[in-house]
C-alpha cells in the first residue's frame, strides 16, 4: 500500500503573488502566477512561494492521499500531464517549511511551547518587522505619526484639563503602515487628553485556534527598548474568579505568536511608560452571529465578564480592544473586484455596525453583523463584544474610520479608533 501523505495544516493561508521577489520567500513561481504560503498561527515563520497550478495539488492534501493519487486527481482534474518528482519536490518543500501535519511540525510545536512555558518574558515577534527595532527610530516613527494624525471626527478636545482615564478604546491591530493615521490619531488622544488608568486591559483577537473561548497571559512583553510588565495582581485575581468554569490559561501559548496585543504595548509604553497590562486573547464568536441572543448565555463569556466588572469596578482600568473591521477582496474570498462600489457599500456596513458599538448595545452589534451574515468578514468581533458586555451602556465617540486597501494582494481592512468614557 502506498504511503498517505501528511494532510496540510489548517492554520496555513495563502494570497496571491503579484510578481515582486521577496528574499524572505522561499520557493520559486518563476514567471506564472502564483501564490505565497504562509502560517497564520506564526509557529512557523516561513513564506512558501509556489505556482498557480500547484494550489490545485495543495488542495488534496488531506491525510487520505499518496503522492500517486495526488496526480492522478490532478491530472484528471486539469488535463495536464506532471512527474510524480513535481509533486515530490512540492511535498518536500511543505515539509520544510513545517507546513505540514507530521512529526517534524509536531517536534517544533512542542519545543516551542516548552519554552514558552517555563519563560516569565512573552518575546517580541513584531520588532523589527511591524515596528522598528532601533529604539530612537521607533520613538521617532510613532511621533511622526502621532504628529500627522488627522483631526478626529468628535470635536471639543482642546484645552490642557486631562479628563480622567477612558473606560475603553478601540484600536486596530494591523501593521502601523497600513493603519498610520487611526494608529496615531488614537494614541494622541489617549496622551494630550486623557489621565493615565492604574492599568491597561488589552482585549486581543485571537487569530490562531483555541480550546476556550479567553487564553489570559501572565507574562510580561518584550518590546523594543524594553519591557510592558504584566499586572500580576489583576491577572491572577481573573484567572482565579474564572476558574470554577474554565482553566484561561490553557492557551496561552496562543500568545507567543499573536500581534493584536503586542502592538497596543508598543504604544502604551510610548505614551504611558511603565503602564501596567492585562493580556487577554479573545477567540472567534461566529457562531453567535448565527444566533446572537446565545453570547449572553456562554458560561465562558459569563465568567469573564462577570470577572472584568469586579476588576473594573476596584481599579482605574482602561480596556482595549485590539480589533479590526471588515476583510474584503479575493485574499478573504470574495469574487468581487475591489471597486468604488464594493469598498463604500463596506464602509457603509462597517459604520452601521460601529453604531451599534459606540452606543453601548453589544447584543444589537451582533445582530446586525448576523443581519447580512458577516458578510463583510469582521476580525474582531469577540474582543468588540467583550468590551460592550464589561461596559454595558457605556457610549462611545468614534475618532475615525479608515480603509487599508491593497489591491496588489486583492483585499481591503477596515479599522476605526474609539473612545469610551
Amino acid at each position: 500500500m502506498l504511503d498517505v501523505l501528511p494532510r496540510i495544516r489548517d492554520e496555513i493561508d495563502a494570497f496571491p503573488y503579484n510578481g515582486s521577489y521577496d528574499p524572505a520567500v522561499q520557493g520559486d513561481a518563476g514567471d506564472l502566477p502564483g501564490y505565497i504560503l504562509y502560517d497564520t498561527s506564526g509557529l512557523s515563520e516561513a513564506q512558501l512561494l509556489v505556482a498557480d497550478n500547484s494550489m490545485s495539488l495543495i488542495a488534496y492534501l488531506d491525510g487520505a492521499h499518496s503522492v500517486i493519487d495526488l496526480r492522478a486527481e490532478y491530472e484528471r482534474e486539469t488535463g495536464i500531464a506532471i512527474e510524480l518528482a513535481e509533486i515530490e519536490e512540492l511535498i518536500s518543500e511543505l515539509d520544510n517549511a513545517r507546513f505540514l501535519d507530521n512529526h517534524r511540525f509536531n517536534d517544533l510545536y512542542n519545543n516551542l511551547m516548552s519554552a514558552f512555558g517555563v519563560a516569565s518574558l512573552r518575546s517580541s515577534v513584531c520588532s523589527g518587522s511591524i515596528y522598528s527595532a532601533d529604539v530612537k527610530q521607533l520613538k521617532l516613527e510613532l511621533e511622526s505619526l502621532m504628529m500627522h494624525a488627522p483631526k478626529p471626527e468628535i470635536q471639543g478636545r482642546a484645552g490642557n484639563v486631562l479628563r480622567r482615564a477612558p473606560r475603553g478604546i478601540v484600536a486596530p491591530h494591523m501593521d502601523f503602515k497600513r493603519a498610520a493615521a487611526c494608529y496615531g490619531q488614537i494614541y494622541k488622544e489617549l496622551r494630550e487628553h486623557y489621565k493615565r488608568p492604574e492599568a491597561v486591559i488589552i482585549l486581543g483577537t485571537a487569530h490562531g485556534k483555541m480550546h476556550r473561548r479567553f487564553a489570559v497571559c501572565d507574562k510580561d512583553f518584550a518590546v523594543t527598548g524594553g519591557v510592558v510588565r504584566c499586572q500580576r495582581e489583576i491577572t491572577s485575581r481573573i484567572i482565579a474568579e474564572t476558574a470554577g468554569v474554565a482553566d484561561f490559561t490553557e492557551d496561552m501559548f496562543a500568545h507567543r505568536s499573536e500581534h493584536s496585543i503586542e502592538l497596543q504595548a508598543v504604544w502604551l509604553d510610548h505614551i504611558w511608560k511603565d503602564i501596567e497590562i492585562v493580556p487577554i486573547l479573545v477567540g472567534g464568536m461566529d457562531e453567535f452571529i448565527q444566533n446572537p441572543a446565545l453570547a449572553a448565555a456562554d458560561p465562558e463569556i459569563c465568567a469573564m465578564v462577570a470577572a472584568l466588572r469586579g476588576v473594573v469596578h476596584d481599579y482605574r482600568i482602561t480596556l482595549i480592544a485590539s480589533a479590526d473591521l471588515s476583510h474584503i477582496g479575493r485574499r478573504f474570498g470574495d469574487q468581487r473586484d475591489l471597486d468604488i462600489g464594493f469598498i463604500s457599500e463596506t464602509e457603509v456596513a462597517d459604520r452601521e455596525y460601529l453604531r451599534s458599538v459606540l452606543g453601548g448595545e453589544g447584543q444589537k452589534a451582533l445582530e446586525c453583523l448576523a443581519g447580512h451574515k458577516d458578510r463583510y468578514h469582521i476580525c474582531g468581533t469577540g474582543c468588540i463584544y467583550l468590551l460592550g458586555a464589561v461596559l454595558p451602556g457605556v457610549s462611545g465617540q468614534l475618532l475615525g474610520y479608515y480603509q487599508a486597501i491593497s489591491r496588489e494582494l486583492e483585499q481591503a481592512v477596515g479599522c476605526a479608533g474609539a473612545i469610551f468614557e
